[in-house]
């Protein structure tokens, strides 16, 4: 499947689309300059979701760090989501996120700092993220046992004797059907971990007139990415 299908099918942004539309993966990996945008291309070239998530979390933890007071809930969002942190807590914490988020004024007299707002946003999408990718093997590996214990059945063995002892990563799989349901939380795990990376640039560059700010931001976002997955991608090979 091709870059732009995978990209379509997930139901990534139209901007995104578009520009995917003349290149393929691994042009996609080289040249891409945004952060959001690099989550969407790394998810298509078969990165595992939860380094992915990780290397967001890195990302999302330098915005959250920039501000000047009420970091706690958000921290604590963040490192819950980069340590796999059980989805009950992760849906915990994005809430009191959002909440802060809520709280604070809404002019740039505030004792906090103008992009707070977006860094709560950032920090409560990676716990959703981190909530969905845990769904998403959870369902995973109720789908593997039922398959087993169908499998055992016919065979007449124990079940768990067809299981692997080293579950796969959870990664977008083109191949599946479009109802699965471990791969539908795949897709919202990704599109959380990249809305994530979309506030924390806003966080680094709140005001209007930030916007080559941003722009660097972004394109920082998405070199850090690529450093540190590159290893976790199978190659493709490039279109003739």
């Amino acid at each position: 499947m091709t870059l732009s299908s995978l990209l379509e099918r997930l139901e990534a942004p139209e901007k995104l689309l578009v520009w995917a539309s003349s290149t393929d993966q691994e042009g996609a990996w080289s040249a891409c300059v945004r952060g959001d945008w690099m989550v969407w291309v790394a998810a298509c070239s078969r990165v595992p979701v939860r380094p992915l998530l990780q290397a967001a979390c890195d990302c999302v933890l330098e915005a959250v760090l920039a501000m000047s007071a009420g970091t706690e809930p958000l921290t604590r969002a963040v490192e819950l989501a980069r340590l796999a942190g059980p989805a009950k807590e992760c849906r915990a914490a994005a809430k009191r996120c959002d909440q802060a988020a809520a709280a604070i004024p809404a002019n740039y007299r505030s004792a906090v700092a103008p992009g707070y707002r977006a860094a709560a946003r950032a920090a409560a999408w990676v716990a959703r993220a981190s909530d969905g990718l845990s769904t998403a093997e959870v369902r995973a590996e109720t789908r593997a046992w039922e398959k087993a214990h169908q499998y055992s059945i016919g065979m007449n063995i124990i079940a768990h004797a067809t299981l692997s002892k080293h579950p796969r990563a959870m990664r977008v799989d083109g191949s599946a059907a479009p109802d699965d349901p471990a791969q539908e939380q795949i897709a919202y795990a990704v599109a959380a971990a990249a809305q994530a990376l979309a506030q924390a640039a806003i966080a680094l560059a709140p005001r209007k007139e930030d916007r080559g700010q941003r722009r660097e931001v972004r394109a920082r976002f998405a070199q850090t990415l690529r450093l540190q997955l590159d290893t976790q991608r199978p190659r493709q090979k490039r279109s003739p």
